[in-house]
């Protein structure tokens, strides 16, 4: 099998200066940078995209399909989005998928996204964050098991 080239891959998406997110499922929590101000998002993955695992002899390299992934997005006090986001802090809901999009265009689907329920207040914003995960090699999925 010939190697493709994925740019939706884990070191893409930590070099990026994020300022937009829109969910698929409640256009409601979708932020702008308006809703930022100065700050940006921020990501960090919970997991390695390859694992190395022993074996009698050697290791063997393990690829994640998936990445654990938390942004952290930190909403003006003055935004329409910060009530809405509050509000839904009480509900935990299930915000589906987001597309996130940095200031130079790119966007990265994070699916299977949570709103979690602690809240960091600020002076001027609070630091809501969010957990889904990251589709890293998703080409991987396609490849047929031989029998």
């Amino acid at each position: 099998m010939d190697y493709t080239y994925n740019p939706n891959n884990e070191m893409n998406i930590l070099a990026r200066v994020f300022n937009t997110a829109v969910f698929s499922n409640n256009s409601a929590f979708d932020i702008t940078p308006f809703d930022l101000g100065e700050e940006q998002m921020s990501v960090e993955m919970e997991d390695e995209v390859v694992k190395r695992l022993p074996t009698a002899m050697q290791t063997v390299a393990s690829v994640n399909i998936f990445l654990p992934i938390t942004i952290k997005i930190p909403i003006l006090k003055t935004s329409p989005a910060y009530k809405t986001w509050l509000n839904a802090r009480m509900q935990n809901p299930i915000l589906g998928e987001c597309t996130l999009k940095d200031d130079a265009g790119y966007q990265y689907v994070i699916k299977q996204v949570t709103l979690d329920f602690n809240v960091i207040d600020l002076v001027t914003s609070a630091e809501f964050t969010i957990k889904g995960n990251f589709y890293v090699n998703q080409d991987l999925i396609k490849i047929p098991i031989k029998k």
